[in-house]
């Protein structure tokens, strides 16, 4: 659930009002994250009516995140709800992907699938 943290802190990071979404992000290394974000638009009218479009959309908003700023809101978020940071009280975390059967989960071990903090 790393990205629900980095998403966190680039939102707190450049004062998001409501709507503001990550467009991007590209992960430098373990401790560095960049995310370019702002306020996508909702498609008016066709097929995609009601679907967001970052198309003519400036992503003008960069926020580099690092593996601190992570952890800190990590352990805000635990202290705060008393659920796991790990699995978000899911008790499950992705264990990996494959094209014929989708994801795929596994106990969370930070928990012991609990899904309330160790």
């Amino acid at each position: 659930m790393l990205e629900y943290f980095v998403e966190q802190v680039a939102k707190y990071k450049v004062n998001a009002r409501e709507g503001w979404e990550v467009g991007r992000a590209t992960f430098i290394s373990m401790n560095t994250t960049v995310v370019w974000g702002g306020y996508p638009k909702i498609i008016s009218r066709g097929k995609n009516k009601g679907k967001k479009s970052w198309r003519g959309v400036e992503r003008t908003e960069k926020v580099i995140v690092t593996k601190l700023e992570r952890d800190l809101f990590a352990e805000r978020y635990e202290r705060d709800t008393g659920i796991c940071s790990n699995c978000l009280g899911e008790k499950r975390v992705v264990m990996g992907w494959n094209c014929e059967t989708g994801t795929q989960y596994a106990p969370c071990k930070r928990c012991c699938a609990t899904g309330i903090v160790p």
